[in-house]
């Protein structure tokens, strides 16, 4: 993206010294954070070693129950995003162009599905929120591939100010860039000229101004300084003006007075910081105060861990007992306990006593405990189920109503950023590519109507809490298709669509018929009918007509033949007239109220052709008399 460069003063090296000094501050305000997300980070991929082995050849096992669990919830997350046939729903705030929403949900579906890097880095956004508790997703304009792109920053990357409660209201952030010297040179946006000066002075013994070594913690291996001689790290400052701009500048904490790149204008129209952040938890405020589940079970995982060791030493004792013998001159060192080996002296076995608790029960009750507080879908009521008493229905229910409410939460909080992300990057289309109006919607190209491109939408994401459990959103909208089908005041185009997007969204693109279609359809059908009963032929009524668009195609074409003049013979008004009844019985006996809000309509049409009906027979009888 290149960006408008403003001029540099001579005031320009202050503005340097004073934000290094103030990320340096930020850095050290963190301390304990950081060095907490270190030791979580450990726990879920290695978890800790055994301080001291009881003896040698001891376990030193780790149960990888943080892991186990952001393995188990995070496809939880990305399930609630994928799971629809569209990524969102746009409300246009323009009356003149609410005809409009389903064009831009299309065509927005259609860029960040298949145009985007959306889908792998929302996964790594989910990832770094369920260890760390909170993520970053930056959402930006690539210029070259002309798309928006998007990079999930993990919060050890990302630094705030101290007093920072939401990203929102900092004054300013900064990203933390780890680079090689290649990929360094590759980007044409930087100072070229001083990378060999950055490689020079990227040492862990950095000195101060008066030449002495800084405290240890202003220093921060991969945030201050490169992890060796060869990694270049640099701060992409974002700082908002007092006019309610942002500027960006690049610089690099081993050169705090050069910079790689000068302060530019941010350009983009939204006026906010181009990245949203993700939390995993709401609580007391604060910008670190957000759980990752590694912080939250820690306690538990090193107690499953313990008691997996013990279990396993307890195997190695049990497999290989302890023996004794009576004579005092025994040399244990001429025993070999191994299979067909002689033993010249008598020895004794040492009995082993039962262990005194059951360690499969005792892990799987602290497993259960964990679960039941994180909130894994669907675990806790495997959990409250695990006794031998019975439990009744309302119990059952009222487990359920709680799990669920648990899963509810989480995915509002979710759902609240990434209805953030999905308004950013919307406003970096129309920005800068309102013009492109091509996309692939149900295998057909289509164009989306350029007074649709406008920023003036609510744009909320489809995700659903109960997203995550297929087979349960499947039985909930085929009981929904069942209550309402052919409900008058319910959508049936969208009913049907529902629940063929609750077994498979894609497949939405190829079963579903849209209600223009379908409405076209049976107008088609009505018109071949009339066509047939102006020959003499009767036409039957087929269940899956819509009997109400039918009814209007006849009544339009009665009214339109009594307005032109048209004749109607007797055999016709005869055909239509029990043509409509049987079209009136039919929605009389699928929906009484739209029949009885029909009647009223259909008065005209019916004393219309009963008249021509009445007539004929009239003249029939006269004409019998007179032959008689």
């Amino acid at each position: 993206m290149t960006y408008k460069t403003q001029h540099v003063s001579k005031a320009e090296p202050d503005r340097l010294k004073a934000a290094d000094e103030d990320i340096r501050s930020a850095l050290r305000s963190r301390d304990t954070w950081a060095d907490r997300q270190t030791f979580y980070y450990k726990l879920r991929h290695g978890g800790l070693k055994r301080p001291k082995k009881p003896f040698p050849g001891a376990a030193d096992m780790n149960w990888p129950l943080a892991d186990m669990m952001i393995e188990k919830i995070k496809p939880y997350y990305i399930q609630q995003v994928f799971a629809s046939e569209l990524l969102a729903n746009f409300f246009s705030l323009k009356s003149a162009h609410l005809d409009l929403n389903q064009a831009a949900s299309q065509w927005f579906d259609y860029r960040l599905r298949q145009r985007t890097n959306f889908e792998t880095e929302i996964i790594s956004a989910a990832d770094y929120m369920l260890v760390h508790g909170k993520s970053l997703m930056k959402v930006r304009w690539d210029e070259d591939r002309k798309r928006v792109a998007f990079d999930a920053v993990s919060p050890t990357m990302f630094i705030v100010p101290e007093s920072t409660v939401e990203l929102e209201t900092a004054d300013w952030c900064v990203q933390v860039h780890q680079l090689s010297e290649a990929t360094y040179r590759r980007n044409s946006n930087y100072d070229q000229s001083i990378c060999h000066m950055l490689l020079e002075t990227n040492s862990t013994h950095i000195e101060d101004a008066e030449g002495e070594l800084r405290d240890e913690k202003y220093l921060r291996e991969g945030l201050t300084h490169g992890c060796d001689d060869s990694q270049i790290v640099l701060w992409e400052v974002y700082e908002r003006q007092d006019d309610g701009t942002v500027e960006v500048f690049t610089f690099s904490p081993t050169l705090p007075d050069r910079y790689v790149r000068p302060p530019m204008a941010l350009p983009y129209s939204h006026g906010a910081f181009p990245f949203i952040e993700f939390n995993a938890e709401i609580k007391d405020k604060g910008y670190y105060a957000s759980r990752g589940i590694p912080e939250r079970v820690a306690s538990i995982q090193m107690s499953l861990s313990k008691l997996w060791n013990e279990k396993l030493d307890a195997l190695t004792v049990y497999n290989r007992p302890f023996f004794y013998s009576d004579n005092p001159m025994v040399n244990a060192g001429n025993v070999r306990l191994t299979p067909g080996e002689l033993i010249p002296f008598p020895i004794r076995k040492i009995p082993m006593e039962s262990p005194p608790i059951n360690w499969d029960l005792e892990m799987n009750s602290q497993r259960n405990t964990a679960e039941q507080m994180i909130g894994v879908p669907d675990a806790g009521l495997s959990s409250q189920f695990s006794s031998s008493e019975r439990r009744t229905a309302a119990e059952v229910n009222l487990i359920g109503s709680i799990v669920s409410q648990v899963v509810d939460l989480r995915s509002r909080v979710f759902r609240r950023a990434l209805a953030d992300v999905f308004r950013q990057a919307w406003s970096l289309y129309v920005q800068y590519a309102k013009a492109d109006l091509n996309f692939f919607y149900r295998n057909e190209l289509m164009k989306a109507p350029p007074e649709a491109m406008h920023s003036d939408y609510e744009i909320e994401p489809l995700a659903s809490a109960d997203n995550f459990n297929k087979q349960f959103v499947f039985s909930k909208k085929v009981q929904r298709f069942q209550l309402l089908q052919n409900n008058p005041f319910v959508n049936q185009s969208n009913l049907v669509r529902d629940l063929i997007a609750a077994d498979d969204p894609q497949d939405v693109k190829f079963l579903h018929l849209d209600t223009d279609a379908q409405a076209g359809d049976q107008i088609e059908d009505q018109v071949t009918e009339i066509t047939r009963m102006m020959i003499g032929f009767p036409s039957q009524v087929k269940p899956s007509d819509d009997d109400r668009t039918h009814l209007a195609i006849l009544k339009g074409f009665v009214e339109r033949r009594a307005q032109t003049g048209e004749n109607i013979s007797a055999e016709l008004a005869t055909l239509l007239m029990n043509h409509a009844n049987m079209h009136f019985q039919q929605l009389q006996a699928r929906a009484p109220d739209m029949a009885n809000q029909l009647a009223t309509e259909l008065e005209s049409m019916t004393v219309f052709l009963g008249k021509i009906v009445g007539e004929a027979q009239a003249a029939n009888q006269l004409l019998a008399q007179s032959r008689a």
